[in-house]
């Protein structure tokens, strides 16, 4: 399966990936297994004389954040960034591109496919959690906060 799955416009979830812009070069990051994008707002409550026994509520600022669970690949070369890349970024404070979209193309040439709607915004990496059980593959779950608007294209 790949991209749009159906006449009702549904995606594949092993399609998604998260994508990251470094120096004009979009790339998705390097065996992930997982992608998550969370979009959250801020619910203000008050209460008068007007509001009586219940309290009023009124939304408020948004914040969003992405994580993914990656094996852990040191040089990653061409299509992909590894996590020596992610790190330099982490270890930099730097403010990442990302886009959380559906990949195209073929393994291990994946590109973000522009023409089904996908989400965009400037983050920073938050954490880095390496974990490395005996019996299983190197594994980081990278979490990314996000900085200003998040945008649908």
């Amino acid at each position: 399966m790949s991209g749009i799955v159906n006449q009702n416009n549904l995606v594949f979830g092993g399609d998604m990936m998260i994508f990251i812009t470094i120096s004009g070069a979009t790339k998705p990051i390097a065996h992930s297994s997982s992608a998550k994008l969370t979009v959250s707002r801020d619910i203000i409550k008050y209460a008068t004389k007007d509001t009586g026994n219940y309290n009023g509520k009124r939304p408020s600022i948004m914040d969003w954040s992405v994580s993914t669970d990656t094996l852990v690949v040191w040089n990653a070369t061409g299509t992909t960034y590894g996590t020596d890349a992610l790190w330099n970024l982490y270890q930099a404070g730097s403010l990442v591109s990302i886009t959380f979209g559906v990949k195209t193309g073929t393994t291990p040439s994946w590109t973000l496919n522009s023409s089904i709607k996908y989400l965009s915004g400037q983050a920073y990496i938050a954490s880095m959690d390496f974990s490395a059980d005996n019996t299983s593959m190197a594994t980081v779950a990278i979490n990314l906060d996000g900085n200003g608007a998040l945008t649908l294209t």
